[in-house]
């Protein structure tokens, strides 16, 4: 449960802003109430109640649980599941409403190209479900208000979200990303250590002692009795013990490890806490190496086998390390959606927040669309 306490606030920070989600619309109805305003822009009821249905499963979703009273009635510290999520997906939908805002204020537009493509989407959706007829026969929709013309305007608001990103931060950018703003950021989010790793099962070898492969290019493995996994234990144990005493870790690594391609990690990994993997197997290391200081060694167990790791101090410009594969995949992106969050969150004091429509709402129990919550 503290993984959800952990996590939910850098998701729902950082996807928000992503242009594959839905974005909020600006348009208030003449009959109605709004949810939330920002000088002239206003999110009204049924928008915001639709972004709520769409986060209910949305973390159901993301932290693999189930939909039910005793999940979202859970705690930590004395806030619920329900109050926690409640705040963060509020929070992700005022960044939607300040989007919106300085579309306005820049003087942006969409040209028709736009329009059409976003037209294009909700007739490709509409087609997914069985026509407009589907659409309107929906439950929870109807429940919630909502039109076609709505969802029109969600799209039409992403859009210029994406407008407003691309106008701050593209290549002509008002506030494109400077080295400064990589350093802060990799500085900020990044880990970086060392990892000899010793499996539960052994490779299968041949004659000679080489790992054999299948026909798609995996290595073969088999399982181990409970002696060998004692022995491999012991062994690990054995490592832990001469790190700790100092000897060269990287020398450890090269003679021990049952990592495939451990050598392209000349400086070691670099994860970043904003975006850690969702595998079990990376999720276990990341966590630790997060509970470590500097040039500590620790030996931890997963489900995959036994991990000896040395965090280290980050390098300067680490993130331009090449060699690393994926470990600054999307780099830049990361930054830029920062710099974008930071600022869309600096106009959360000027938003007018109607309460009784915000309570109205509550994530555990908004209803949600089976067929429309996929727009996450």
């Amino acid at each position: 449960m503290k993984n959800i306490f952990r996590s939910a606030l850098c998701i729902a920070l950082c996807v928000p802003l992503l242009t594959s989600l839905c974005a909020c619309a600006s348009l208030k109805r003449l009959f109605g109430d709004y949810a939330l305003q920002l000088g002239s822009v206003t999110m009204d009821e049924e928008i915001y109640a639709y972004y709520m249905s769409c986060y209910r499963p949305y973390w159901i979703y993301t932290f693999g649980e189930d939909d039910t009273e005793q999940f979202w009635s859970s705690s930590s510290n004395g806030i619920t599941v329900s109050d926690y999520l409640q705040d963060v997906s509020l929070t992700a939908i005022k960044s939607k409403l300040v989007a919106e805002y300085l579309f306005s204020e820049y003087h942006l537009t969409l040209s028709d190209e736009k329009k059409a493509e976003v037209e294009a989407v909700i007739d490709g959706l509409l087609l997914g479900i069985g026509g407009r007829e589907e659409f309107e026969k929906d439950e929870p929709m109807k429940q919630l208000g909502l039109t076609l013309d709505d969802m029109y305007d969600v799209f039409i608001a992403d859009a210029k979200s994406a407008a407003v990103q691309d106008y701050l931060y593209g290549e002509t950018g008002k506030e494109i990303v400077t080295k400064d703003d990589r350093d802060t950021y990799y500085s900020n989010n990044y880990y970086r250590y060392k990892h000899l790793y010793i499996m539960d099962v052994d490779y299968v070898r041949d004659e000679n002692g080489k790992i054999v492969f299948d026909s798609e290019g995996y290595a073969k493995w088999q399982e181990i009795s409970d002696e060998r996994w004692d022995e491999k234990f012991t062994h690990a144990q054995s490592l832990l013990q001469r790190a700790q005493n100092g000897e060269d870790f990287d020398d450890l690594i090269i003679e021990n490890t049952e990592e495939l391609g451990f050598e392209k990690y000349l400086y070691g990994h670099y994860f970043n806490k904003q975006a850690v993997s969702s595998s079990t197997y990376f999720s276990a290391i990341s966590d630790q190496v997060m509970k470590m200081a500097e040039n500590e060694v620790q030996l931890i167990r997963s489900e995959y086998g036994l991990h000896l790791l040395l965090r280290l101090p980050l390098d300067a410009d680490g993130y331009k390390h090449t060699e690393n594969g994926d470990d600054f995949k999307n780099f830049d992106e990361y930054v830029e959606e920062e710099k974008f969050k930071t600022k869309l969150q600096g106009y959360f004091d000027e938003i007018k927040v109607n309460e009784k429509v915000i309570n109205k709402y509550r994530i555990d129990q908004v209803p949600y669309s089976e067929s429309w919550t996929y727009l996450f």
